[in-house]
This record gives C-alpha cells, sequence and structure tokens, in this order.
C-alpha cells in the first residue's frame, strides 16, 4: 500500500498580493484626481483618499492569505490550490527569488509554475509554527521523493541497461531550497511600501501642482480685473485729455477707416503665455493715469480690416517748433513684398506692403511740392490707387500737430491735384473729422 503524507498550512498568493497592490495605488490615484478635477476641497481629498487606501491595505492583507492542504503520494501531490501534479512532470524545483524561507517554486513541462510561501514573521499577520513546520515537511519530503524517482534505467542497443543518476536539480540548505536574496526581501512588505510611496508621491504632486493652478488662476483673474479696471480709468482720464488735443482729420479711400487718439498702450503678449496677458498693458496703462500730462497721445488708424495701426512720421522725424506734420500711410493687404533672399515660394509668408510716413511743412510751404517730394517715386505709389482695388491711402492731420482744418483741406486739394495728374478718381475718397 503506498504511503502517504498530508499537509495543511496558509500560503501567501504573490499573484493577488501584486494585482491588489496596483489596484490600491491606482484606486487611490483615481479617486485623488477625480476630486481634484471636481474641485472638491484638498483636505476631503486627501482625507477619502488616504482612509480607501488603507481599507484597500486591510481587505488586502487578509485577501492574499490562501488555506492550502496538500496530499503528497509516490507519483503525485494533490493542491487545494493547484490541483493534482504529477511528480514526473516537475522539471526544476528552486526557491522564488521573492519568498521568504521556506518557500518553493516547482516549474512543470508545460511551462507553468506553482510558487509555496508564508508571510514573514514581522508582518501584521505571521505565519504559525504550525503552518512553518508543515510546509517544511513538504518540501523536504518533496525534493526526498524527486531525488529518488530521478534513478532512471536507459536501454542500450544490443540489450542490458545503463544506471544514470543525474544531478539534483535544486540548490539546497539541509534540504530546503534557499534563495538569499529572498532572506531579506519581503513581497508584501515590499509592495505595500512601495505602493504607498508611490501614492503618497502622486498624492503630493497633485496637491502641489493643483495649488500652482489654482495660484495661476489666482494670479490671471487678478491681472484680467486689474486691466479691466484700468481701462475703464484710462478712458476716463482720455477723455478730459482728450478735450485739449483739438481736431483729427483724415482723408482717404477707405470709407469704412477711423481715426482715435490715445497713450501708446502695449496689448501685445509675445510669449503667449495667458498668466502675462496684460501684464504690459496694466503696466502701460498705470503710468499713463499716474501722469496723464506728460505722456504724448498718438494717432491710431483703424483701417476697414478692423487692423489698427499707429502713424508714424517714420524716417520723416518729429517736427521742430517752426513746422506742422501732415501723417501719411499708403498699405495694400494683397501686395506681398518679396525679401532678399526668401526662405519659400509661399507668397502669402511675404510681408505685407504697408508704409507710413510725414510730412513737415510750414506756413509758406507749397502744399503740392512737399506732399510729391515726400516719398520717393510718389506718382507710382499714387497710380497704384488707380491700378489695384485693395491699395488704401489714408491722408491725416491734426490741430495739436499744428495743422487747422482750413490747412487740413487745403492739403487734400493739393492731394487731388497729383491724384487727378496719375488719373486717380477722386470720388472714391472720403473726408472724416474726429474729436471734434
Amino acid at each position: 500500500m503506498a504511503v502517504t503524507h498530508s499537509y495543511q498550512f496558509t500560503v501567501v498568493s504573490h499573484t493577488r498580493t501584486l494585482w491588489s497592490t496596483l489596484g490600491i495605488v491606482f484606486g487611490g490615484m483615481a479617486l485623488l484626481f477625480t476630486g481634484l478635477s471636481l474641485k472638491l476641497p484638498e483636505v476631503w481629498v486627501i482625507v477619502i483618499s488616504v482612509t480607501a487606501m488603507l481599507a484597500g491595505i486591510i481587505f488586502m492583507l487578509r485577501w492574499i492569505h490562501r488555506a492550502e492542504s496538500i496530499t503528497l503520494s509516490a507519483d503525485r501531490l494533490q493542491s487545494a490550490l493547484y490541483g493534482e501534479i504529477m511528480l514526473a512532470d516537475i522539471v526544476k524545483t528552486s526557491a522564488p527569488w521573492y519568498g521568504i524561507p521556506p518557500s518553493l517554486k516547482v516549474r512543470l513541462r508545460n511551462g507553468k509554475s506553482h510558487v509555496w510561501g508564508l508571510n514573514s514573521s514581522k508582518s501584521a499577520i505571521p505565519p504559525t509554527a504550525t503552518d512553518l513546520a508543515d510546509l517544511t515537511a513538504f518540501i523536504l519530503q518533496l525534493q526526498l521523493q524527486l531525488s529518488s524517482s530521478q534513478q532512471t534505467t536507459t536501454s542500450i542497443p544490443g540489450g542490458g541497461s545503463v544506471s544514470k543518476t543525474p544531478a539534483p536539480t535544486p540548490t539546497s540548505t539541509g534540504g530546503v531550497p534557499v534563495n538569499k536574496f529572498s532572506q531579506w526581501v519581503n513581497q508584501p512588505a515590499v509592495l505595500i511600501s512601495l505602493g504607498l510611496l508611490i501614492a503618497a508621491l502622486s498624492v503630493i504632486r497633485a496637491c502641489v501642482i493643483e495649488a500652482r493652478r489654482d495660484q495661476f488662476r489666482g494670479l490671471r483673474t487678478s491681472s484680467e480685473k486689474m486691466y479691466q479696471i484700468n481701462k475703464e480709468r484710462v478712458r476716463a482720464v482720455l477723455a478730459e485729455k482728450l478735450k485739449t488735443e483739438g481736431a483729427a482729420f483724415l482723408y482717404t479711400n477707405d470709407t469704412a477707416a477711423s481715426l482715435a487718439l490715445a497713450p501708446q498702450i502695449n496689448d501685445d503678449n509675445p510669449l503667449g503665455i495667458s498668466l502675462f496677458e496684460h501684464s504690459q498693458a496694466n503696466m502701460d496703462m498705470e503710468a499713463f493715469l499716474a501722469n496723464p500730462d506728460s505722456m504724448p497721445i498718438f494717432t491710431y488708424l483703424v483701417g476697414g480690416d478692423t487692423v489698427v495701426t499707429r502713424m508714424r512720421a517714420g524716417f520723416t522725424g518729429a517736427p521742430d517748433s517752426s513746422e506742422q506734420q501732415l501723417l501719411v500711410r499708403a498699405y495694400d493687404p494683397n501686395q506681398h513684398i518679396k525679401p532678399n533672399y526668401p526662405r519659400n515660394n509661399d507668397t502669402t509668408t511675404y510681408r505685407v506692403f504697408d508704409v507710413c510716413w510725414g510730412i513737415n511743412i510750414k506756413d509758406t510751404s507749397n502744399l503740392q511740392y512737399a506732399i510729391d517730394r515726400s516719398m520717393p517715386g510718389m506718382n507710382i505709389m499714387l497710380s497704384q490707387i488707380r491700378l489695384r482695388k485693395t491699395f488704401y491711402f489714408y491722408f491725416a492731420g491734426r490741430e495739436s500737430s499744428g495743422i487747422s482744418e482750413a490747412r487740413f483741406k487745403a492739403g487734400i486739394r493739393a492731394l487731388n491735384a497729383l491724384l487727378h495728374k496719375n488719373k486717380v478718381d477722386t470720388s472714391l475718397f472720403i473726408y472724416k473729422t474726429f474729436n471734434r
């Protein structure tokens, strides 16, 4: 009658340990990011996440322990966890690197592996003395039976046989496979510790990022509010200041164009960072509000295409005290200037024809001569108004620059003479007055 051996002990499922640890980590992170995305109070989010993770750890400590019952006979073992295993199918036994002695890993011919191992004696749920004794006895007995069953007889041609005893596969100490690395590695504890560390770092990182985002949002909101407040204050101060600036005049073939008088306020955001969207504008407006009389008022042209351009004197420069100044702009959005060394053949990327200049005159100046000589090739430029429907010409003046309405109308008559000379239809031009 075959002798059988029975063993009962509680093992730690490393597969369950791995999956439950991953579940705790990612579940806690999911709760954390969900709470932050819903803009819940950070304290609530942390408390809920930590509580859920602690509950998961308590559940894991119970779930990873599984009761094992093994019956070992001469040619097989019957396991409550892994079913029936034939000893002849075992090709290798070893101590798993992540196991704590005593522990055993068997590899079968079909490639599957089965592991038996206990928890650490220093863990929250340490193994009992019975578990330790039964697992040790099972490993020793299995090693003994595997060693005896490996005594094989191999037939040779011509009759006869030879006895072959292969060297035992496992490395053992006292018959029990031991992996030195596993003596200090406690897999459940390591996974739990790593999981908690990752979760804690994730919580800290998420809270820091969210705090910074809240801070940036607060700064951006504050900057936006300050921008709106400053804009209203500038409008009020500017309305009073414009009362002393006098009228502005415009003569152009862009019938939708208009003039605006305002200080220079830079509202650009070259970095494209939303936090700095209104920073420069706020600085300029605050400087104007602090000293409104010391900041010059410039002439801005709002074209029919809603493009705002500051009309500059260009190479002409500012007039002296005895001179008056007219401002001129020539613009064609469909005419692109090819650079000397173009990077590509896409003409839409070339610079648009847009030039501004000033005409400094005196009371005794011949206006037609001054306008004609203000820009080289003036007649060619004026001819473009007739040849190109998208070519716009702007002729402007301000009382604060010494140009009275009568003087500006005289300038219009001089300009019309040049336009007629170049066969331009002056009925396309209109005259407008602003800040009257």
